[in-house]
């Protein structure tokens, strides 16, 4: 009669107690308990497994991760060690003799994931499995790794997620979201961030494309971004993409009033498109770096006529603005490595993130 009462109300036992509750963790909704207490005992040995997703089957796309909770900005989703991990150029026959080394669970937890032949040796099924699933360790370095959970992230040219390095941890890598992921949302990375996290370069669907079939992933994009028919996006896109350029071409040759304007106008469109929120910290910092070097070479730029503050700290300032919300390392990097160089090249000081 107890449990049929239990299953009629939906209750299940406590993970500690075994008494009948209704009240689950609200992060992972895996373990169950009827008091803090309960949840307070248990929480040295379950916070090892309380993740705020579950894998399972995503649509056309194989296994992949799905929100159990609600999670902001910033939330933390999940943060591993690799498996297999090599600091620079590999081959073959190397990964051979560093697969044939791992433990038994190690080389299940590698022959879980998707990419192998069937019926391939295990070891060449695993190294197939390795390249397709790869991740660059440091967006600005040679070192490359598989990860259990991570790996199994996938794609999407409008990402809620950002997979990032950890400062101080060689080989961690952590996931953490770039906007509000619903409960029971599937979450995604874009494959395509390059070096410094900016997704500018691939902005379009043809530029997006194209990376794509020629990366080692080999596949055409079905996102939401990419199966749109909201041709007013991609348009907007494509003028982003086309003020990048002319910055890139401009800067170098040292004019520094038209690549200060044209990333001063990428920013302001950048705004108005959702997919590009966790790219305004570089392009702020970008913008930053143009009136720095203009104010040095004292070249004249007619500030309040397109709506530019004559202060370029006030960018400086506004990158960290935006960047903290997300607290990633690889933004945290990025800013600080901005700021050092322009101090060292221009002779001004800006305030580091600490």
């Amino acid at each position: 009669k107890q449990w049929y009462q239990r299953r009629v109300r939906g209750m299940k036992d406590c993970t500690v107690c075994g008494n009948p509750t209704t009240d689950k963790c609200g992060k992972c909704g895996k373990a169950w308990y009827c008091s803090r207490d309960c949840q307070r005992q248990d929480w040295r040995d379950h916070k090892r497994n309380c993740n705020p997703f579950e894998i399972k089957e995503s649509d056309g796309k194989g296994l992949g991760l799905f929100a159990t909770c609600n999670l902001d900005v910033g939330d933390l989703i999940v943060r591993e060690d690799p498996i297999l991990y090599f600091d620079g150029p590999y081959h073959s026959s190397h990964f051979r003799a560093v697969y044939e080394k791992l433990s038994k669970d190690d080389k299940i937890r590698i022959q879980a994931l998707s990419g192998g032949e069937p019926g391939a040796q295990e070891w060449r099924k695993g190294f197939q499995i390795f390249v397709k699933n790869r991740i660059q360790v440091h967006y600005n370095g040679s070192a490359i790794a598989l990860y259990e959970t991570i790996s199994r992230i996938n794609h999407s040219c409008h990402p809620n997620a950002i997979w990032s390095f950890v400062i101080g941890q060689e080989k961690t890598k952590e996931v953490r979201a770039v906007k509000k992921i619903k409960k029971g949302e599937e979450i995604y990375v874009c494959y395509l961030v390059g070096v410094g996290n900016s997704l500018t370069p691939c902005i379009t669907k043809s530029s997006r494309r194209a990376k794509l079939l020629s990366s080692d992933a080999q596949f055409d994009c079905i996102c939401s971004l990419c199966s749109s028919s909201d041709c007013e996006e991609e348009d907007l896109r494509e003028k982003i993409k086309e003020l990048d350029e002319i910055v890139v071409r401009c800067a170098p040759r040292g004019e520094l009033k038209r690549a200060a304007m044209a990333a001063f106008k990428k920013i302001e469109l950048m705004k108005s498109c959702e997919g590009l929120n966790h790219d305004l910290p570089s392009a702020y910092m970008e913008l930053y770096e143009l009136l720095t070097a203009a104010k040095v070479n004292e070249i004249k730029i007619n500030y309040r006529l397109i709506g530019l503050s004559a202060n370029p700290e006030v960018y400086r300032e506004k990158s960290l603005e935006v960047a903290r919300p997300f607290k990633l390392d690889c933004f945290k990097e990025a800013y600080n490595s901005q700021v050092r160089k322009i101090a060292k090249k221009y002779g001004v000081q800006g305030n580091l993130w600490i």
